[in-house]
């Protein structure tokens, strides 16, 4: 599919020119993910949902924005450890068929229940 140019699937966090060591995949980059990532020599963590709080990971509209305590561990963090946080959303719930549900459905063994005509509804 074409890139779009309106999309959250961007670079949140690091150096985007850092070499990859490792990538890490996950559904949310919370800190406990960060830390795994960079103990077992990860340094790319790619996520699905936001990194910082909201849907665009804006710091300027969080109400303490880099003084909030949580936020700045956390950047801190990824700066020590020099990791990158790439985020992919939107791209991959344009694929068709939808990448997040085909997993979802994948891991709860939900294949046979599927509607092959919507992907999102299901029927015993």
């Amino acid at each position: 599919m074409p890139w779009q140019a309106e999309t959250v699937d961007t670079f949140k966090a690091g150096n985007p020119d850092t070499a990859v060591t490792g990538i890490a995949v996950t559904m949310m980059a919370t800190m406990d993910v960060l830390q795994r990532a960079a103990a077992s020599g990860k340094n790319l963590v790619i996520t699905h949902e936001p990194t910082f709080y909201n849907h665009l990971d804006k710091l300027d509209v969080l109400e303490q924005k880099e003084n909030d305590p949580v936020l700045a561990a956390k950047l801190a963090f990824i700066a020590k450890h020099n990791l990158v946080v790439w985020r992919f959303h939107d791209h991959w719930h344009m694929r068709k068929p939808d990448g997040i549900v085909t997993g979802v459905v994948h891991s709860l063994g939900w294949e046979k229940y599927q509607d092959v005509r919507t992907n999102t509804y299901f029927q015993s």
